[in-house]
This record gives C-alpha cells, sequence and structure tokens, in this order.
C-alpha cells in the first residue's frame, strides 16, 4: 500500500501501473491528432479529454492511457515540450499520478525517476551474464550485485539503474519470471521489480562516507524523531505495526528473505529501533531477545530487508554504538513466532559475537 493507492491490485485505469500520462495541449489538438500523435510510441488503450461542463469545449487537458508502461514512458520522454503543429504551444507530457496517490507519486529519487530495478537471480548466475541481459533494453548506467560482507559471495540479489525509465520498464515487462535461456545455469529465472525509492538523507546512519537518515515515516506519526540512544529502555520486547489488520499473522518466513537479524554493541531503547527500521519499507514487527541488545526485524518484502541490512550492517548508527544487520535463518514450522528457536539463537549468537569495525571513512 503506498499512500491509498494499492499497486497490488490497480485499478483498470492504473494497470499496469505507470501506464497512463497527463498531457496539456493547445485546445485546438483533435482527438484524432493526439491518438495520431501517440500511439507511435504503443498501443493506446483509452483518450480522455476533460471538457469545459457548461459548453462541452475541450479545455486543452487529457489523460491518455497506454496498454504498457514502457510506452508511456517512451511517449513522456519524446513529446514532453514538442510542438505538434507550425505556431502552437508545446506539448507537457507528464505521468499522471494514481487517483488517491500523493502528488508527484511517480518521482522516487532517481535521476530520470523509476529508472532503477530490484533483481533475484540464482546465484549462478555471472554479473557479466546479468549485465548483457539487462544491456538488450537500453543503456545501463550500472549493475550492483549484493554480496555477503564476510564470504564476499553474491547473495542472489542486486539493482540495474538504466539512464532512461522506457528502458527501465521494457526490461520490467519482458524479463519478470521468464527464463534466462541464454545464460550457462541452464534456463533460470530472473525476477524483477521497481526498486523502493532511496530513504531521504540526516545525520544518523553513515552507510560510506557520509551520514544518511533513518527518519520516522509519515505513517507512524507517534514516533519520536528527537529519540536518542541515551534515552530510557522500555520493557517492551514484540512490537506488531498498528497500520497491519489485528488479525494479521506475521509469517516470519513469508516472503523468504524478509526477515532480519540485528544486534547492536550497545542497547538501544525500543522507539530508537523502530525509527532506524522503519524508514526502509514496511516494517511488520520488531522482537527483542530477552535482556539482550539483539532481536529481528520483519518487513512485509524482501528488497526491504536487503536495504536495510545493505545500508546498516558493519555502520556506526550512534556514536559508539555499531550494528551487525543480517539475513535471519529460517523460522521452524511449529515453533511460535514469539519464541525464537534454540539452534537458531544459538547461531545467530555465534554470528554476532564478533561486531564488524565502524564503517567510518571508507
Amino acid at each position: 500500500m503506498i499512500s491509498s493507492f494499492n499497486c497490488s491490485v490497480p485499478p483498470p485505469e492504473e494497470n499496469p501501473p505507470f501506464s497512463r500520462i497527463f498531457v496539456h495541449c493547445s485546445p485546438h489538438h483533435s482527438k484524432e491528432l493526439l491518438l495520431e500523435t501517440f500511439q507511435i510510441y504503443g498501443k493506446v488503450q483509452s483518450i480522455r479529454q476533460i471538457t469545459d461542463r457548461t459548453n462541452g469545449a475541450f479545455k486543452g487537458c487529457c489523460f491518455i492511457k497506454y496498454e504498457k508502461a514502457s510506452a508511456a514512458a517512451t511517449a513522456v520522454e519524446n513529446l514532453n515540450d514538442k510542438a505538434l503543429e507550425p505556431n502552437s504551444p508545446p506539448l507537457k507530457v507528464t505521468y499522471a499520478d494514481p487517483r488517491g496517490a500523493r502528488r508527484n507519486f511517480f518521482d522516487d529519487g532517481e535521476v530520470p525517476p523509476r529508472s532503477r530495478l530490484f533483481i533475484t537471480f540464482l546465484k549462478s548466475l555471472s554479473e557479466e551474464e546479468i549485465r548483457q541481459r539487462f544491456s538488450e533494453y537500453g543503456h545501463l548506467e550500472y549493475v550492483k550485485i549484493l554480496k555477503d560482507k564476510q564470504t564476499m559471495l553474491p547473495r542472489g540479489i542486486g539493482f540495474v539503474k538504466y539512464s532512461r525509465t522506457s528502458s527501465a520498464f521494457r526490461a520490467l515487462e519482458s524479463l519478470n519470471c521468464l527464463d534466462c535461456e541464454n545464460s550457462s545455469s541452464g534456463g533460470q529465472t530472473l525476477r524483477v521489480k521497481l526498486a523502493d525509492p532511496r530513504p531521504q538523507s540526516s545525520p544518523y546512519l553513515n552507510s560510506c562516507d557520509t551520514y544518511q537518515s533513518f527518519p520516522a515515516q509519515a505513517s507512524y506519526p507517534h514516533y519520536s524523531p528527537s529519540v536518542s540512544p541515551q534515552a530510557s529502555h522500555s520493557d517492551l520486547r514484540m512490537w506488531k505495526n498498528p497500520l497491519l489488520p489485528a488479525s494479521q499473522r506475521i509469517d516470519n518466513n513469508n516472503p523468504p528473505g524478509s526477515r532480519l537479524f540485528f544486534s547492536f554493541s550497545k542497547q538501544l531503547p525500543f522507539e530508537s529501533l523502530q525509527q532506524l527500521f522503519c524508514s526502509r519499507g514496511l516494517l511488520e514487527s520488531i522482537y527483542l531477545l530477552k535482556g539482550k541488545n539483539c532481536g529481528y526485524a520483519k518487513y512485509s518484502t524482501c528488497e526491504a530487508a536487503s536495504s536495510a541490512a545493505a545500508a546498516m550492517n558493519g555502520v556506526e548508527i550512534f556514536p559508539g554504538i555499531v550494528a551487525k544487520v543480517i539475513a535471519a535463518s529460517p523460522q521452524i514450522q511449529g515453533k511460535s513466532k514469539h519464541q525464537p528457536q534454540v539452534h537458531n539463537v544459538m547461531e545467530e549468537r555465534q554470528r554476532s559475537s564478533i561486531l564488524p569495525r565502524p564503517n567510518v571513512g571508507l
């Protein structure tokens, strides 16, 4: 759920997401001229002109719905600020925000927007194979494969950044859930989705040589941004996101990779944990091990969990407080979700016995 627009079940005019554009043009442009112009870039499903309520005259604004998001993106890239006829004003072509969504919903902080993809793949695929596969759809700015910090082996997830939005959507439409027939892995599956927006910045978290923030999301107005590590620690050990239905059971194994184990060199108040983890995506729950400065954070997606782990693991999040954030072992079926199984706790204790050095000054 993003704002009040549910991307998982989009209304007909938003299916697929980002396939609808808004056009500001001359009121003298006919619907036939608009269709002739815009269908060059893909199949147009509908054109809805905005008319004056009193006389029915076209006001020079309309919504154009494409069959594919890549076609909509290509139209924006090619027609924005272009004139259709001599002496006519240039077109203004932008992405239409879904009904009920916040303004500038399409803008995710990337340049251009929605040009970065999150990918999952079999670890047997090499970075070069992935690069070759994705370069078929447009110019790549970079391919980033996330690796295990201890073994330096690929984790099977990564990011692909294009120089054009249309290229990202073409790759998304073509590669999602399709077999990589030309790879040496024998035809395995790539899964592709738009990457989550990057977090805003602030003076807390150091991911490289600058500090980045983990601000509380607007969805959690009860979180105080002034919470510090010196605040008194709450007795709370288990927290469930109040935005989730009360009857919803949190499945720690679904989707795979959405649950993290965290450990800090010093104890943090529960409110600080909420602020740190909530900035990376929809956080479902936090569980603290009794009397310990470690526990579990469960997200609704593996992408959000991966983003949190990549940003916080080995980082000095507060002065003198270093974080270790890694993917948690799967929970054994049949065990209570409130009681981590003994062998997993022991495993995590061993993995957290030596905290990484602060990632400062790299």
